[in-house]
């Protein structure tokens, strides 16, 4: 278990004690279920970085995405922009949604995919339905479904529309013959 803690870094959960994982700003953080090793960590702006080690103090690489500056915060992303893990598929959006597939021996790591949200929209929540599948909340309200088809992202769908700011998007998934429900959070207004 990680948790970004603003201010105070990255802290690991470790039988009843929380330890310092990672230092700067915490921001939202990752493991993939799969390989449990393997976790992310984010911090303001857009980039990440990854964990062979179970979040082990010394084990953080960066992996980017490495991004043009209106890209990044304040313009082109939020100060802590969104991201989400599932399974070896990690991403992290602001303007752009970025998609990587992370490799293990012998399967190598995939560079970072760009998908661009519609003009003037940035992400302000991610979650996966599954690896090929990723919904994405904006801060205009507006939700959005980017699926991977035959290895290929595709434009992004817009779901759903309303006003104020998704601020937080949670996937439950079905049972045989039930449909999955996306839950999202919203904040509506100026306050």
């Amino acid at each position: 278990l990680l948790a970004g803690t603003q201010d105070n870094g990255t802290l690991r959960y470790e039988g009843g004690v929380w330890l310092q994982s990672g230092l700067g700003d915490g921001g939202d953080c990752g493991v993939n279920v799969q390989q449990p090793n393997v976790c992310y960590l984010s911090r303001f702006g857009m980039g990440l970085f990854r964990s062979t080690t179970g979040g082990a103090w010394t084990g953080w690489d960066w992996i980017g995405p490495d991004v043009e500056p209106e890209q990044n915060q304040p313009n082109g992303a939020l100060f802590y922009p969104p991201m989400a893990v599932c399974g070896n598929v990690v991403a992290q959006a602001g303007a752009t949604v970025f998609l990587r597939t992370e490799g293990s021996d012998p399967v190598p790591t995939s560079p970072w995919v760009r998908v661009a949200l519609p003009p003037g929209e940035r992400a302000s929540a991610l979650v996966f339905r599954d690896p090929g599948c990723i919904f994405v909340g904006t801060d205009r309200g507006n939700i959005y479904r980017i699926e991977n088809n035959l290895g290929l992202w595709r434009e992004p769908l817009q779901i759903r529309t309303a006003s104020g700011v998704v601020s937080d998007l949670h996937f439950t998934a079905g049972a045989a013959g039930i449909p999955g429900r996306l839950w999202a959070a919203y904040s509506a207004g100026d306050d």
